[in-house]
């Protein structure tokens, strides 16, 4: 649609980080964690013209979940969480610092890796191929449960719950 608009890039980049975030929202039913993934992730600049529309999007699909579903509608049930007592604030502190740090080693292999693909000396359509080779080869030695949607292994996982494998997924990993 942005192409055949002949929109500039950063317009194009706007209206899908407006896309995604509202995407996120809804889904999530959470505005603010859906406006800032768009735009913390997703724009290149931040200005008052791109956050606009991000917020604008993000309420936009809110209030149409709202309108047309409950209020509290949301594709995963997130529990209420509370804290008994205060020391564990510290904790919590604690595994925010952790997973910072994890978050920065990910990001930081993320872009390693990138750097040394793009440095291979071989043509644009060999690193197509060799690329999606490699995400094949993760499917095909991934478990069944992170093909797909997964959502109910994300729901598992929000209710602190042991996930539990279909008979038919078992039987497949016994065979292998």
């Amino acid at each position: 649609f942005g192409q055949k608009s002949q929109l500039r890039k950063i317009e194009i980049n706007i209206l899908v980080a407006t896309g995604a975030s509202a995407g996120i929202a809804a889904v999530f039913n959470a505005p603010l964690g859906g406006a800032l993934f768009g735009i913390e992730i997703l724009l290149a600049s931040i200005s008052l013209r791109s956050i606009i529309p991000v917020i604008v999007g993000t309420a936009t699909a809110i209030a149409t979940n709202d309108l047309l579903l409950d209020e509290t509608a949301s594709v995963f049930q997130v529990p209420v969480y509370s804290v008994g007592n205060p020391i564990e604030y510290l904790f919590i502190i604690l595994l925010g610092v952790i997973i910072g740090f994890v978050g920065l080693f990910w990001q930081r292999s993320l872009v390693y890796g990138e750097n040394k693909f793009d440095q291979m000396k071989i043509s644009f359509w060999m690193k197509t191929a060799s690329g999606g080779f490699l995400v094949g080869i993760l499917l095909l030695i991934s478990t069944r449960d992170l093909r797909g949607s997964s959502y109910k292994l994300i729901q598992s996982a929000l209710l602190a719950e042991k996930y539990k494998r279909s008979e038919e997924h078992t039987s497949e990993l016994q065979s292998h």
